[in-house]
């Protein structure tokens, strides 16, 4: 089975990245911590990952392509191949970025997750079924976590019908019934949003997990006492 991993994420600035952990922190110190982020994300998935990585950056000032580049030439992350996102909602970004990525890559299984998560637990990907679309849900009731084949874009492409109260990984659940589709859930994981979610996943995996982010942190508490 051909592999590839999808990363889907934005350059830190102002006013956009990080707006919620910037209400408890300060918007600077939430840059350089959501940098930090990047640095242990990207460095993790180097290790972990033996197939293809394709990113889709974006940025309000255009600089995206050139920022995550020299991100990765910082890294050592040479092979990740870089593409700006398309226009449109998440759920519209995400559909035709499957689409692209079914159309370079005919046939391909996508493991897609976002650039929240330092300490993505890449240990759960031996527990997925090439054969079903795998969820890992997060707290908020979404996904941290979708791995299928490309063709498989109707995922994000939500029927009028189930817009409602549901939460999206709900909404998406009925979606892979309705398709007679199986369904694969890894375990919970969340992503970082929030001062107190920052905290949690501090706790939750050590300094030699995620260096850049425990660093960044506790850089930003001295930084408050002075």
């Amino acid at each position: 089975m051909k592999e590839v991993f999808v990363v889907v994420g934005k350059k830190p600035e102002r006013g956009v990245s990080k707006t919620r952990l910037s209400q408890s922190v300060g918007e600077e110190k939430a840059l350089k911590i959501y940098e930090a982020f990047l640095k242990d994300f990207f460095t993790r998935l180097k290790i972990h990952t033996s197939f293809p990585i394709l990113f889709f950056g974006s940025s309000n000032d255009g600089s995206g392509q050139s920022y995550f580049k020299e991100l990765f030439n910082k890294l050592e992350c040479h092979d990740i191949k870089y593409f700006d996102q398309p226009i449109g909602g998440l759920m519209e970004r995400l559909t035709n970025i499957f689409k692209r990525v079914e159309k370079d890559y005919p046939g391909v299984f996508v493991h897609l997750t976002g650039t929240d998560i330092p300490d993505f637990p890449f240990k759960y990907l031996h527990e997925i079924d090439y054969e079903k679309v795998n969820l890992g849900p997060d707290d908020d009731g979404g996904y941290y976590y979708v791995g299928t084949k490309a063709k498989n874009h109707f995922l994000f492409e939500l029927p009028a019908h189930l817009e409602g109260s549901e939460s999206l990984l709900d909404k998406t659940k009925i979606l892979i019934r309705n398709k007679n589709m199986g369904l694969q859930e890894i375990p919970n994981w969340s992503d970082i949003d929030t001062l107190s979610d920052l905290k949690f996943s501090l706790k939750r995996s050590g300094t030699k997990v995620i260096p850049y982010t425990h660093r960044a942190y506790f850089s930003s508490l001295k930084d408050s006492l002075n």
